[in-house]
């Protein structure tokens, strides 16, 4: 899953608080998988931190799949056009 936590748009204190929390579900998480638990042995934050962040994640890939799909529709309606209608327009070739 290629995650993104937006952390640009962030302060220095409100990030050093989103990388330890993500780093304590990390440390959880490794820790139950390496005793061979599951889902139902992490920590209550650590579901918490998961779940925020799948559905921030989600959030991201769908806004990322509407920029491609739009991305190909600019390229297909462009496609159609004579080289003379896309100079006529201003667009580039």
């Amino acid at each position: 899953m290629p995650c993104y936590d937006g952390r640009e748009n962030r302060d220095d204190e409100e990030r050093k608080e989103r990388l330890d929390a993500a780093t304590r579900a990390a440390c959880d998480a490794g820790a139950v998988l390496a005793r061979g638990g599951s889902w139902s042995d992490l920590r209550a934050d650590t579901l918490e931190w998961m779940t925020a962040h799948a559905k921030l994640d989600a959030e991201r890939i769908a806004r990322d799949r509407g920029a491609a799909h739009r991305e190909q529709v600019r390229r297909d309606a462009l496609a159609k056009l004579s080289t003379e209608e896309r100079h006529a327009l201003g667009l580039r070739d």
